[in-house]
Parts: structure tokens; sequence; C-alpha cells
């Protein structure tokens, strides 16, 4: 490969670079709940998701140093206690899991459409599929165990109908026409994410090491609740059920498990992934009550994503994305 084909466009580096940040992540995050792990089906999904990080992992640090970028720091050893006691039962690892493959086919599916290098674009065509895979086994053990929520059914519908009344946009405070299977699949998902959210905020509030982390994740719980209260409310307007929060997946531990920087970078994916999804449940979302209640999540939830980055910047936490040449700083020297 010559030298003009190795190099990165920003893309490219962009998506490696969160890429490598992420697995390196999942993987200090796996190895304790791979350790904890009692349930046989959640072992090998485990195995086969850490399989995959750590193939993520060195693909994505070839990539940068074929191109002479510095390889992120990232995570290791140090961001979790081997010794730590269990954190998570099964059951939340198992619903955890399936959150993170979706964030994952998210983002691979995005990245892929935006590189330009084959043989990156092959390496996010093999990484789309596998997140695919492990979604599937996934919903596979959530289905056996019966832990797996399904959104709500509709009637089938027999005939086509068109729009007639402008009305048909209109709503106040959930007052309107009935919600489309958009809307419906939008609340659905977001409630799901939002309790994940929800039960990890909890988690990472009781074993923060820092009186500032703890707050901050004490912020989050908060958030979320009315978050999680607000899709629910949505749904039962409608007439449609909700699925329950799951307040009682997290243990009483209060023991270092992970650090302070790896929980706070993974609260900062979340939010991203979050806003992301908003974004799309907007775009979704014809009725205007629904359009301005997303406008008014993402505008609190940024403002919540900027605190927790101004948080990492103060305790040194936030390792710095590849950024464009200052050209008036060069042109100084």
């Amino acid at each position: 490969m010559d030298h003009f084909t190795n190099r990165l466009t920003a893309t490219e580096s962009a998506y490696l670079w969160a890429n490598y940040m992420a697995d390196s992540m999942a993987l200090a995050m796996f190895s304790h709940f791979q350790k904890m792990a009692e349930d046989q089906e959640l072992k090998e999904v485990l195995a086969y998701a850490m399989e995959l990080s750590v193939s993520h992992v060195k693909s994505v640090a070839s990539f940068l140093e074929q191109a002479g970028h510095a390889v992120p720091q990232g995570f290791g050893e140090q961001d979790v206690n081997p010794d730590a006691p269990r954190l998570f039962p099964d059951a939340f690892v198992i619903l955890y899991l399936f959150e993170m493959a979706n964030v994952g086919m998210t983002y691979y599916g995005k990245a892929l459409a935006m590189v330009t290098r084959q043989d990156i674009h092959d390496y996010y065509m093999e990484c789309l599929a596998s997140s695919a895979e492990l979604n599937s086994r996934i919903k596979k053990v959530k289905l056996e165990k019966g832990i797996y929520v399904r959104p709500p059914y509709v009637p089938v519908p027999h005939f086509n109908e068109m729009v007639h009344k402008q009305s048909f946009l209109k709503g106040i405070f959930g007052k309107g026409r009935p919600i489309t299977v958009f809307e419906i699949g939008n609340a659905f998902y977001n409630l799901q994410t939002v309790n994940v959210v929800r039960v990890l905020s909890t988690a990472f509030m009781q074993v923060a090491q820092s009186e500032e982390a703890r707050s901050y994740f004490k912020r989050g719980k908060q958030l979320s609740t009315e978050t999680s209260e607000i899709f629910t409310d949505i749904l039962i307007r409608e007439d449609l059920p909700a699925p329950i929060p799951w307040d009682s997946y997290v243990t009483d531990s209060t023991e270092f498990t992970f650090s302070d920087k790896i929980m706070m970078f993974h609260g900062a994916l979340l939010n991203g992934a979050g806003l992301e999804q908003y974004g799309f449940s907007l775009a979704t979302s014809m009725r205007t009550d629904l359009a301005l209640r997303y406008n008014q999540l993402a505008a609190e939830m940024q403002k919540y994503a900027e605190d927790g980055a101004n948080l990492m910047i103060e305790k040194h936490w936030l390792e710095q994305i590849p950024l464009a040449p200052d050209r008036e700083a060069l042109a100084q020297v």
C-alpha cells in the first residue's frame, strides 16, 4: 500500500479512534461480567463478545499504526478491580449486552457508510455482521429466559388510508390522534434504553471513588428516572403496555469495581447514542407534542453530557480525539 492510499481520511480516523476507545472499554467491563457470571449461556455470549472486542482492538491498532497515527491510550486492567464483588446479576448483564450490541450495529452501519478505504470498509462490514450475530445470540437467550419484552402490538390494518387533515400533526400533552407505529417503537425503544442507563447510573453512583463522579451519576439516575416516567406516560396514555423499570438489578456493593475514568467515558458513550436516537425519534414523530418532547429531552441530555465532559477535562480523564491543524498557530512557528 503506497503512502497516499495508506492515509486515513478524517472520517476514518474518527471512527477508528472511537472504535478503539469503545472496545477497550468493553473489554474492561466484560472482564468483570465474565468473572462473576454464573449462567452458562451468558458466559458463552460474553466469551463471543470479548472475542469480538479483542479482534477489533487489534485491527484498529493495526490500521492506525500503518497510517502513522498514535494509538489511543484507551482503557485496560488498571480500570477494573479483578477482586471486586458482583455489581450486577446475570439477568441485567444480558439486557446490558443486548443494548450495547444495538449501539454497535448503529455505529458500525454509520462507519460503513462513511469510510473510503476498501480494507477499512471490509473491516466494518465484518463488524456489522458480527454485531448482528451478537444481537441474535443475546435475543435468543433473552427469549429462552423469559426476559425479552416485546414492543406493543397494534391492530392489523386491512386497507390503505390517506391523511386528510392537518390535525394529524397536532397534539398537546399527549392528546391528539393515536400515535403511529413509528412513534410507539421510538417511545418503547427509548424507554428500554433509559432503563438500562438508570441501572448503570445507580451502580456507578455506588462504586464511584470521587465525590464529583458520585454526584454526576446521582444526577444521571434522577434524569433517567424522570425520562423513564415520560416515556411510560406516553405509552400508558395510548392504552399501550410499558415495560417496568429494573430497579432491583444492582447489588449493594460499594467497593471499587471500575475506575471513575472508564465509568465517565461509558456515560459519555451512552449520552451520544441517546442523543442520536432522540434525533431519529424526532425525525420520525409527526405529532407536534412528541416532537416538542424529544427536543426538550435532547436539550437536557446535551447539558448533562456537556457537564460530564467538563468534569472529565477537570480530572484529566478525557483523551483528545485527533484535530484538524491550527493553521494560524502553525504560521506563527
